[in-house]
């Protein structure tokens, strides 16, 4: 039974649950203020903050009571207390007497480090099942996007909830277990047109294996809508379109065809393969996809696909991804967006911290799984709170393998897929036989507090005119595994 609640749940991010009229109708009500409670953390401006208030104080519903409960994390709510105590907002000047003090900044107080924003998690906790969603608190600032990711990411809960919820009926009451649902939204592209986001749920349900599924989001700032390959390319109902699709499925089989052939160690063409050889171009089969960052500096270089497990191969081979430059499309842009595309894919890896934080590291040119040896340079960039510096070690356990020196580069262009970051360049040299496991760790300095204001250190890239939100080296903290 257990079996066939997980490979019910499996099915969740192929399908969506149609319930009775009147059903629906009552849980959308529901849901109205449910998700109003969840998410006053992960979606909050002072407007919905009070809203929220509002709502959390006129819960009459008594299955609301009886099923639900909203609780803060208890990281959340310690760093909260931690912070509060020692970084309290100050106003007046930023004192500049170099002679008698060191350079300062005033702090801006808040309860947890984040890219521009508070990073809240919205926590969906009932006897059904447990959803929490993670982002960077830099998409409440943009409104339009927060809303379009807001009705996205409570269609999601309520489908998990609901279907949760009638998997469960179905189960011995000794063999039911709660249902996870976790996932964390990135951003994959930002610029003053566009923003391109991406998350990957896993879903699991008792000691059962998880399941992973990708989604996307892209949001066109200017028009104020969320877009899909249907806007970029033209119609459906165009037959250039429907050419172009063709394209784009021999262009994705053929790169499928190149990593299954890396994988297997032997080479296959997709119509050797039983699922590239029925693989046939859809809206619905690339639409999920994300805007990838060009050399030049806010433009877009292409696309990236992801096929999620099952569809291009086993569940087991994991998901795929294939990027495709603007150049094999470029013909077929709309003019709205044709100007907006150019230039080479910016070669970045994006490694986030493991804790409820926002904080992420962006790395040029180096993944993880790479050996690091001899006299190397490392270019990258992180949340602008880390702007008095970071601490960049290799470590083979407990042991400092090597630590670098760190130059904060705050002068130097973003790359553009996320605003709120600051450059760096570290200097690093590595000595090993190769071939040994390590841990290549980032993480930001502890900020020294004076009279209520951040004190900086020197070669810092901070702006002393802005506000310094305080960094939590613990929780900010990120590491990739590599070789030395």
């Amino acid at each position: 039974m257990m079996a066939n609640a997980s490979k019910t749940l499996m099915l969740f991010n192929r399908t969506k649950i149609n319930m009775p009229s009147q059903q629906s109708r009552a849980l959308k009500t529901m849901s109205c203020r449910i998700l109003a409670l969840g998410l006053v953390g992960i979606f909050a401006t002072t407007a919905f903050d009070v809203a929220a208030q509002s709502t959390i104080s006129n819960v009459t519903a008594p299955q609301i009571a009886s099923d639900f409960t909203f609780q803060p994390s208890s990281n959340i709510a310690r760093m909260a207390q931690t912070n509060s105590s020692t970084a309290n907002a100050t106003s007046g000047e930023t004192t500049h007497d170099t002679r008698n003090k060191p350079e300062t900044v005033t702090i801006q107080s808040q309860s947890n480090s984040n890219i521009l924003g508070p990073l809240k998690p919205f926590l969906l906790h009932s006897k059904d099942a447990t959803i929490t969603y993670l982002m960077p608190g830099a998409i409440v600032h943009r409104a339009g996007l927060d809303l379009a990711l807001r009705s996205e990411l409570e269609n999601r809960a309520l489908d998990f909830w609901q279907l949760s919820r009638q998997v469960r009926s179905k189960l011995p009451a000794f063999s039911v277990s709660p249902f996870l649902l976790r996932s964390r939204v990135e951003d994959r592209f930002q610029s003053s047109h566009y923003s391109s986001l991406y998350w990957q749920e896993e879903q699991q349900t008792g000691d059962a294996s998880g399941t992973l599924s990708i989604h996307t989001l892209t949001y066109d700032h200017e028009s104020e809508k969320v877009i899909g390959l249907q806007d970029l390319l033209g119609s459906q109902d165009d037959n250039h379109y429907r050419a172009l699709l063709d394209l784009l499925n021999a262009y994705i089989r053929a790169d499928i065809a190149r990593q299954k052939s890396l994988r297997l160690g032997s080479s296959i063409t997709p119509d050797q393969d039983a699922w590239l050889k029925e693989f046939s171009p859809t809206e619905e089969k690339l639409s999920t996809f994300n805007l990838v960052p060009s050399t030049e500096n806010g433009l877009i270089a292409g696309l990236t696909f992801y096929f999620n497990p099952g569809l291009l191969g086993a569940e087991a081979d994991g998901a795929y991804s294939v990027y495709v430059p603007s150049s094999i499309f470029a013909t077929s842009l709309q003019p709205d967006y044709a100007a907006n595309f150019g230039g080479e894919a910016l070669k970045v890896n994006t490694y986030a911290s493991n804790g409820l934080s926002s904080a992420m590291v962006h790395l040029r040119n180096l993944k993880e799984g790479d050996e690091l040896a001899g006299s190397m340079v490392i270019e990258g960039e992180v949340p602008q709170n880390w702007c008095n510096g970071l601490h960049v070690t290799l470590l083979d356990g407990d042991e400092i393998v090597s630590e670098g020196a760190v130059t904060m580069e705050p002068n130097l262009q973003g790359f553009g897929l996320v605003d709120g970051m600051i450059r760096f360049r570290v200097e690093m040299d590595v000595n090993g036989e190769g071939g040994n496991p390590g841990r290549l760790t980032f993480e930001p300095y502890q900020v020294e507090q004076q009279d209520g204001q951040a004190v900086l250190k020197k070669g810092h890239g901070c702006d002393p005119q802005k506000s310094l939100t305080l960094p939590n080296p613990i929780n900010d903290q990120i590491s990739l595994s590599v070789v030395y």
